[in-house]
């Protein structure tokens, strides 16, 4: 994985089906990704906050959340 991306490490999906949602890590995985369903490939299985679990590539999380003035939900 490029960012090594650990266990518990707080994220927020960038783009794809699930874009703009928060959650956790819980794995590496080597699988179909959500957004690209005939194709495998190294990703993150991540926990949303609605407790919903899918996989994503790498590119498709960010760790660094930007504050806006018309979005003011922050994860703790």
């Amino acid at each position: 994985m490029p960012e090594g991306l650990i266990r518990g490490t707080k994220v927020r999906i960038t783009n794809g089906r699930y874009a703009k949602k928060a959650g956790i890590i819980d794995s590496n995985v080597y699988a179909a990704m959500v957004d690209f369903p005939g194709e495998v490939s190294m990703g993150y299985g991540v926990i949303l906050e609605d407790d919903e679990w899918v996989m994503v590539r790498p590119n498709q999380v960010r760790t660094k959340f930007r504050k806006s003035t018309d979005h003011t939900d922050e994860i703790e």
